[in-house]
């Protein structure tokens, strides 16, 4: 087992299967992840408009795929900036909406909340706004995708509003704790 393997043992689900996860575990910088996403969404893209091409759902689980490899690799890399174990975090960052029900679109927003056990962690409030920063600048600045986040305390999760319950109904983890 690599280094990478030993911190991200137990932190999630999204890694079971994903084929695109080898792709993304050595890249740390972020020009490097947004080429590499650009690279294997143009693939993606290109695959669609072969004839014959894969159903429109395997498409949308495979661009989910894709998503869930560089969401695990920034959360990787948040957690390595901050000298901080991925498995020790409280935290569960999930995909909802259409990511959520892993049928990602080409062209969707890409929807993640980030829901931490307890509100004042200082090592969960790092790696958060290292992710969030990475997300802004990976996925909408360098690659031109809408991400739509929210954060939202385990706590609170039993007194939100129905629409914002309505939204959760779908949420997939895809890297933390459950």
């Amino acid at each position: 087992m690599n280094e990478l393997d030993e911190k991200l043992a137990g932190a999630g689900n999204a890694r079971s299967g994903n084929c695109f996860i080898p792709l993304f575990e050595s890249l740390s910088e972020s020009a490097e992840l947004a080429g590499a996403l650009i690279e294997q969404r143009t693939k993606l893209l290109e695959q669609i408009l072969k004839p014959g091409a894969r159903a429109g759902l395997t498409m949308t689980h495979q661009f989910s795929l894709l998503m869930d490899a560089v969401i695990v690799r920034m959360f990787t890399l948040a957690c390595v900036r901050h000298g901080v174990k991925p498995a020790s975090l409280n935290i569960a960052v999930v995909a909802t909406g259409g990511y959520g029900r892993g049928e990602l679109s080409p062209y969707s927003d890409i929807d993640i909340t980030f829901i931490p056990y307890r509100d004042g962690d200082p090592h969960i409030d790092r790696v958060i706004r290292d992710m969030f920063t990475q997300l802004m600048d990976i996925c909408i600045s360098k690659c031109g995708l809408e991400v739509g986040y929210a954060y939202r305390l385990r706590e609170d999760c039993t007194s939100l509003d129905h629409q914002t319950i309505c939204g959760l109904l779908d949420a997939r983890l895809i890297i933390g704790n459950e």
